[in-house]
């Protein structure tokens, strides 16, 4: 399997893409895919930064099955070359809709300054597709901190006269994550 490549665009807008073709090729089934990402025109006015085509068929004998067409922030569509059949292989609306916003697995080992923490309701709110709520959240989370209510403090570093930050202690291990994400259901 290989990657695109990122195209950087400046002009007319700043922009980045995924451009070319990707093969993938599986040696137990002896199938390959070609995916061909497409970019927008040369002057970046035509076309879609999050095009994709493709074909799925045997490396063998180099007779496609499928053929793949969509954008990847969309609907992807398969058609059976065989029989016409069309069907929808990924939905990006429907992948977004199950997913799950991150859960502090243990909030007592978590400071109030911690941005899971100070952004959890702006989190929740976003997942649930509140975004009334989601807004009031982050204003709530930008005023405390002009008012100068939440101050972050350096848990192992200090700041000396010098100009120059200063470790103050090597912990022994690196405390789990205190963040976990839910796994969506599966379809």
């Amino acid at each position: 399997m290989n990657s695109p490549k990122l195209c950087l665009r400046l002009l007319p807008i700043p922009s980045a893409e995924w451009s070319g073709d990707v093969l993938i090729q599986c040696k137990q089934t002896g199938l390959r895919a070609t995916l061909c990402f497409r970019g927008k025109s040369l002057l970046g006015f035509k076309g879609s930064s999050t095009r994709i085509t493709g074909r799925i068929g045997h490396s063998s004998h180099g007779g496609d099955l499928y053929e793949l067409q969509g954008n990847w922030d969309e609907i992807i569509t398969v058609k059976e070359l065989s029989t016409g059949k069309t069907s929808v292989i990924y939905d990006a609306k429907a992948v977004i809709s199950n997913m799950k916003a991150p859960v502090l697995q243990n909030p007592e080992g978590v400071a109030s300054t911690e941005s899971a923490v100070v952004w959890s309701e702006v989190s929740e709110s976003i997942m649930k597709g509140d975004w009334n709520k989601a807004r009031e959240a982050k204003r709530s989370v930008e005023e405390t901190h002009r008012k100068g209510e939440s101050r972050w403090r350096a848990k192992h570093f200090t700041y000396h006269d010098s100009g120059d930050w200063v470790y103050l202690h090597r912990p022994q291990c690196v405390p789990p994550a205190p963040i976990i994400m839910p796994q969506s259901p599966q379809r």
